[in-house]
């Protein structure tokens, strides 16, 4: 799955009302100007369920952070928490308003973080198929490799590490627990 933004629009009950190309600030919109899921269609992961399968997940993940503020403001990184593992909260201290305050200003000032290539970045694409760890059915950990292209046109690959809940109220729901990024070569491992 590839996706590759050139402009945003913005649809109030299924008629365009503004498109706007893509800039490294990302699309502007007015804070009246809601969008009309109903009859616009909205691609996000929501929350983590037991039928959801790992293959779906990152790039429902990327299409809410794409829509960021579809259906609510901050539906994709609300998404992000909803998915994201205990490392994590830790990190944010299970504030939710803390990593989403994180995730906008690291996307503003760094245009290769992940945030920052979620938002605005001009292309993203899932370079290989989920790799599950331990086999297809018993697995509970799995991989996934992205690259994306950030606004100003450098690449970055990506590695998903999902993970299995092995105990209720998720049991079986997958979640995130890492996504590690590469270096500006795209390469994950150090070179000597």
């Amino acid at each position: 799955f590839c996706f590759t933004v050139t402009e945003h629009r913005l649809v109030r009950n299924g008629v365009v009302l503004r498109s706007f190309p893509t800039t490294t600030d990302g699309p502007f919109f007015e804070p009246e100007e809601i969008w009309n899921t109903t009859t616009t269609p909205w691609d996000g992961a929501g929350s983590p369920r037991p039928d959801l399968p790992p293959e779906e997940i990152p790039s429902l993940l990327m299409s809410g952070l794409r829509q960021n503020d579809v259906p609510c403001k901050d539906a994709g990184l609300i998404s992000m928490w909803e998915f994201a593992g205990d490392t994590t909260r830790h990190i944010f201290q299970n504030n939710r308003t803390e990593f989403i305050e994180s995730a906008h200003d690291t996307a503003n000032q760094w245009p290769t973080s992940f945030y920052g290539c979620a938002f605005y970045g001009r292309n993203w694409c899932m370079e290989s198929p989920l790799n599950r760890v331990g086999g297809n059915d018993d697995g509970w950990i799995a991989t996934q490799v992205m690259k994306t292209i950030s606004s100003d046109g450098r690449i970055r690959r990506w590695q998903w590490e999902l993970r299995k809940h092995k105990r209720p109220p998720l049991l079986g729901a997958w979640f995130v627990e890492s996504i590690g990024s590469s270096d500006r070569k795209g390469n994950f491992e150090a070179e000597d």
